[in-house]
């Protein structure tokens, strides 16, 4: 078995690869947005995604997993959601399940870009209006109100990943699994 743990540009990877298939896990960054009403709240409505992780197996019996902590401006405390792929779907298409969330997602793994439905949340509205009004003042503050409430009310939005696979100089890039990726 090959296994092979690479950090560049805050992307952490470490692979595996035997003749059954391979695995890869890696750490992204991204960026979470709440669907916005209102033109003035769009620059309010987009939260970054914290510790971001995605397993991916290809031809293992295992499914592809992935973990991300749900922006705390609009859950008031740390909450992590941790989501299995359904296998079956389209060509192209992701679809991850798991007790607080589903997933629709197109594009390759580290391009990611996901509808996503939240559920079973309990979300504690003190807790959000406390969190927000220690960390926000005046517009913003209101702005963020408004959008938390509104997420309480229809947990929905969409996230998609940092691009960090962008060709630059010095970077090693190798297709694996028929999906391009760069160290």
């Amino acid at each position: 078995m090959y296994r092979r743990i690479t950090k560049l540009a805050g992307l952490f990877i470490a692979t595996s690869i035997s003749s059954q298939g391979w695995a890869m896990n890696l750490t992204l960054e991204g960026e979470y947005v709440v669907p916005a009403p209102r033109e003035e709240l769009k620059n309010d409505a987009r939260f970054p995604i914290e510790n971001y992780r995605v397993s991916v197996k290809k031809d293992v019996p295992e499914p592809s997993t992935m973990e991300f902590d749900i922006p705390i401006d609009l859950v008031g405390e740390a909450k992590s959601v941790r989501l299995t792929e359904v296998k079956g779907a389209h060509e192209g298409l992701k679809i991850f399940d798991g007790d607080q969330a589903v997933t629709t997602c197109v594009s390759n793994w580290k391009n990611l870009q996901c509808v996503v439905n939240f559920k079973n949340l309990n979300i504690n509205p003190s807790a959000v209006n406390d969190h927000l009004e220690r960390t926000y003042r005046g517009q913003q503050l209101r702005n963020k109100k408004e959008l938390a409430e509104r997420f309480g009310n229809e947990p929905i939005g969409f996230f998609s990943l940092k691009d960090p696979s962008t060709k630059e100089e010095g970077k090693d890039c190798r297709e694996i699994g028929g999906e391009l990726y760069c160290f």
